[in-house]
């Protein structure tokens, strides 16, 4: 999953918004700092999501 942008951030937390249970773990980063004022970089993360579907928990992971 990628994110290029705030807009893109925003829609991927409202979609996750819906887990019945969530647990996320953020790992290590990567930050190339351009000039004083940009930056770019690489986080690493992992997300567990449950939902209900036919009355069972189903476990996504991302």
């Amino acid at each position: 999953m990628a994110f290029h942008n705030v807009t893109d951030l925003i829609a991927a937390y409202e979609a996750f918004g819906s887990a019945k249970e969530a647990f996320h773990m953020n790992g290590q980063q990567t930050v190339e700092f351009q000039d004083d004022t940009y930056a770019t970089g690489i986080v690493y993360g992992m997300a567990h999501l449950v939902n209900e579907a036919g009355g069972k928990d189903v476990l996504t992971t991302h």
